[in-house]
């Protein structure tokens, strides 16, 4: 209701989001790292197209999460991002 999306919100991430690919012990088949690479391939690709102001709301993400690693440098490449506002919680 505030124009602001998630990954979680697009259609390719509704969709691996639904597989709940890390919930599954067997990841339909992946290793668990065949299952990071994907969610970093969409995150680099979410990261890269968006633009404005970016607030990323993170619950006590880890130093080698997709997001510090993928993310974050992706969207402070990105020329169309203005500012990244990060609330911890």
């Amino acid at each position: 209701d505030k124009g602001m999306y998630t990954l979680e919100m697009t259609p390719g991430g509704k969709y691996l989001d639904s597989l709940r690919l890390f919930d599954y012990k067997d990841h339909y088949g992946m290793t668990e790292g065949q299952v990071r690479d994907l969610w970093k391939i969409i995150s680099h690709r979410y990261a890269s197209q968006t633009s404005g102001n970016v607030t990323a709301v993170l619950n006590k993400p880890e130093l080698n999460s997709i997001f510090n690693t993928v993310e974050y440098p992706t969207l402070v490449e990105n020329k169309l991002v203005f500012n990244i506002n990060i609330i911890r919680f």
